[in-house]
């Protein structure tokens, strides 16, 4: 009877234990049944641009709202130096396009928006992008170089300087302090440039000017002023045409400005400014910033 009892226990057991089996069999997931891909981990993207290894420019206009963007593109050295433009959307990282101007020594051509994004080929935002930045390099071989940022809006005539520098201690600015670049010439003449030249030191001193076409970046004249101490001295960019002799063509509306102390071996001791007369809105708009390019 103990025998015949543990043989039914034991045969209850085994029946038990592959009901239990069959009621919870290992199941395929989805994912790898046939017919079906698996899940993207994610959608993969470019690597977004080291912004520490460029000069960035943030935000551009593109004219959509009646604003656009004009790049001053300025090479002291004493070579071409190519200026690589990187065209990237503010919100997707994503790389629209490069472009690339070889700019000639102490020039600084002049370029709008609409032209850098047509060289670069850059296409219409997409994908979420609300606008461009553009991430420069240009490599300095001897000197530093440089960029101004101005926006202008043709319906109202309104412009302004929007440059926004970024600095390194590697970097000697004391030629910028003495530098305008793209002084208007009278070929511009409804936005006529004042420049003013102040010496702030305590005894008179004599400066040198050298008038540079921004286009191209040969030298066109010098000029020297004498002024007494702590004196200023403002004129408009047409006077420096009258002591050259020089009159602009229709293609030099630019010329970039490099001061000098004649008898000053140690550089001069001045604060040089520009600031450009708006008859539409009949108001001054400074235009003495322009910015490094720093890697």
């Amino acid at each position: 009877m103990v025998w015949r009892l543990s043989v039914a226990v034991t045969a209850l057991g085994l029946l038990c234990g592959l009901a239990s089996a069959q009621a919870a069999p290992v199941s395929i997931p989805d994912a790898y049944r046939a017919g079906t891909a698996p899940a993207a981990a994610g959608i993969e993207r470019p690597s977004a641009l080291k912004g520490s290894t460029y000069t960035v420019i943030a935000p551009t206009y593109t004219g959509s709202d009646g604003n656009l963007s004009f790049l001053r593109l300025y090479n002291t050295n004493d070579n071409a130096v190519t200026f690589t433009l990187t065209i990237v959307g503010t919100t997707t990282a994503r790389v629209y396009g490069t472009a690339t101007y070889s700019v000639p020594s102490q020039a600084s051509p002049q370029y709008s928006m609409s032209d850098i994004l047509a060289k670069a080929n850059a296409g219409a935002l997409s994908g979420g992008d609300t606008g461009y930045a553009i991430y420069m390099r240009a490599p300095a071989f001897n000197a530093a170089n440089g960029f101004q940022h101005v926006i202008y809006n043709n319906n109202n005539g309104f412009f302004e300087n929007v440059s926004a520098c970024t600095y390194s201690s590697d970097i000697n600015y004391a030629d910028y302090n003495q530098t305008l670049i793209n002084v208007h010439t009278s070929a511009l003449s409804a936005y006529p440039t004042q420049v003013t030249i102040h010496n702030y030191q305590n005894a008179a001193v004599e400066y040198g000017v050298t008038v540079i076409d921004a286009r191209d970046g040969n030298a066109i004249g010098d000029v020297n002023i004498k002024l007494a101490a702590n004196a200023s001295y403002t004129v408009p960019f047409s006077w420096f045409e009258t002591q050259l002799e020089f009159k602009p063509t229709s293609s030099q509306a630019h010329v970039n400005l490099k001061f000098y102390a004649v008898d000053d071996q140690g550089g001069p001791s001045a604060v040089v400014s520009q600031a450009i007369y708006n008859q539409k809105l009949a108001a001054y708009v400074g235009m003495t910033l322009f910015c490094s390019i720093n890697p």
